[in-house]
């Protein structure tokens, strides 16, 4: 690509391969990412798939040139490389937050609500403009000493969006209820955000992901479906289960229950939606 140095392979996602390059630029020079969608669909996924995240990636592009914030990758161009799209974006020098959580460690109540609190202001930027995320989960939080970035929105839709898909974007571990579904109309709001980071929360807390993986061996597909035989028959209920089981794992303040509860409310229509206020509600708690 010009105007670009050499391009290096840093990681692939499920459906792309990441790039990252430079870009001088008033003698400056800047990292940058490239999201270079790859042929065809990833296995096991329905006819269509593929259509689907070429407008995943048009999206996620529309939705960084709305919503420029520190927080979020800079846009900087799309182009098309041998008949595929290709993102280019700003280069953010940050961990993502899986490294501080995994094998099982628990986070201090104080670091929790300060990463959350950091995610739910940068959402309801997002949600002023007129986006959900859709995909707020660990893998998607960069954070260093002092700030939080909000990356990938390839699973995000306009608010009020309603769509039929026949594979649900996003982890669906963290995924609300009525999300979980295949074939059936899916409304985008910010209550599904909300959901997802009230499901961080507990993550953190307990150190245990809701619903992970039977065995390490098991891919995304089957394990989206196996989870989804056991969501079938009660998906609320069943889901609320396992967020009381993670509670009960968690050392944190008794008042924090009713407001995650409230964020996991099964009803879209009666769950928490405000990303400010629910960010207040949490800075309000005590360091207990």
């Amino acid at each position: 690509m010009a105007g670009y140095g050499e391009w290096r392979w840093l990681c692939a996602s499920w459906t792309a391969d990441i790039f990252i390059g430079a870009r001088t630029t008033s003698g400056r020079r800047q990292n940058v990412i490239a999201k270079w969608l790859r042929r065809g669909a990833p296995a096991g996924t329905p006819r269509g798939t593929y259509k689907r995240l070429v407008n995943g990636v048009t999206r996620e592009a529309a939705a960084l040139r709305d919503c420029s914030s520190p927080q979020v990758p800079r846009f900087r161009e799309m182009v098309c490389l041998e008949g595929r799209p290709c993102l280019i974006m700003s280069f953010i020098d940050a961990a993502p937050l899986t490294n501080l959580i995994r094998d099982n460690t628990r986070l201090p109540w104080v670091a929790v609500r300060r990463i959350a609190v950091m995610a739910l202001r940068t959402l309801g930027m997002l949600h002023a403009r007129g986006w959900v995320h859709g995909d707020v989960n660990p893998g998607n939080l960069l954070i260093d000493e002092k700030r939080l970035f909000l990356i990938d929105f390839g699973a995000c839709r306009r608010v009020g969006e309603s769509v039929v898909d026949m594979w649900p974007m996003g982890r669906h571990r963290y995924m609300a209820p009525e999300h979980l579904y295949v074939r059936r109309r899916r409304r985008f709001e910010p209550s599904l955000d909300l959901h997802q980071v009230a499901c961080l929360i507990l993550h953190m807390l307990s150190g245990e992901e809701p619903f992970r993986a039977a065995t390490r061996r098991e891919d995304y597909a089957t394990e989206y479906l196996r989870n989804l035989r056991v969501w079938m028959e009660r998906p609320a209920v069943v889901k609320l289960k396992q967020y009381r089981h993670l509670w009960r794992q968690a050392v944190a303040p008794a008042d924090l229950w009713p407001i995650l509860r409230n964020a996991l409310e099964p009803n879209a229509r009666l769950r928490l939606a405000d990303a400010s206020a629910m960010a207040t509600l949490l800075e309000k708690l005590g360091n207990d």
